[in-house]
């Protein structure tokens, strides 16, 4: 698709308003980036929780890519659960406020279809920028239930508008989720216009999220173990 290998981390912080250029460089430098991490979010998940033994019923995967963009973090999603469950089809849902961005994610899913033989059906898109809390409840009210919500590199630029982006995030979009749903926040570690961590601001809002008996972290480990965990800290993998 023309991608460019051109790495620029300052802008790949802010892709809101990318041209289809800066799409296209961001697609050829960052996009496998984002794929490998999720591939490997999925195998932890399944290796930690058996997770794939709670779906084992499951025939098609409902999935929302929230902030998609190119599509990195919902490409990795798929490929990885069609490794584990190769009969498995997806239906998929998208939103993000770029829309070369969302053509481009639709090309390369549709492409991933046929290189892997993926039963995949792109049943909703919007084209929505997030600049309020209520703009995640606008989307969310235009969407239909889902098994696994995705989100990756995407709120920390939503930072700038609310502080507590993850926290509003999750309060509104885990009302979509299936019985056995999973939803998974994916970020990078860089200070945020405040100057202030991050992964400081979504450990503060997941922890405040998961007090809401209705939910709870399944991974990392330790905040699973932990409900009342109050400690700043962010997991990664070595």
């Amino acid at each position: 698709m023309g991608a460019r290998n051109n790495a620029n981390c300052e802008k790949a912080l802010q892709n809101l308003l990318n041209t289809h250029e800066e799409n296209i460089d961001y697609l050829g430098t960052y996009f496998p980036r984002t794929f490998t991490e999720v591939c490997r979010i999925i195998l932890s998940l399944e290796k930690n929780t058996r997770y794939f033994d709670a779906v084992s019923h499951k025939l098609c995967f409902r999935v929302l890519s929230a902030g998609c963009g190119t599509g990195g973090d919902i490409c990795g999603l798929i490929h990885a659960i069609h490794c584990v469950k190769p009969q498995s089809s997806f239906e998929v849902s998208l939103f993000d406020g770029n829309a070369d961005a969302l053509n481009l994610c639709q090309a390369i899913l549709q492409e991933l279809s046929v290189q892997e033989k993926i039963r995949i059906s792109v049943r909703t898109v919007l084209v929505h920028e997030i600049k309020e809390e209520k703009d995640f409840k606008e989307i969310r009210d235009r969407l239909s239930e889902q098994d696994l919500i995705i989100t990756s590199k995407f709120l920390n630029e939503v930072l700038g508008y609310f502080p507590k982006a993850y926290y509003y995030f999750v309060m509104k979009f885990s009302k979509l989720l299936s019985a056995e749903g999973i939803m998974i926040l994916n970020d990078v570690v860089c200070k945020s216009y405040s100057g202030t961590y991050v992964p400081t601001y979504m450990n503060r809002d997941l922890n405040a999220a998961v007090r809401n008996k209705e939910l709870s972290s399944v991974l990392p480990l330790p905040c699973k173990a932990n409900r009342n965990c109050t400690d700043h800290c962010y997991s990664r993998f070595k």
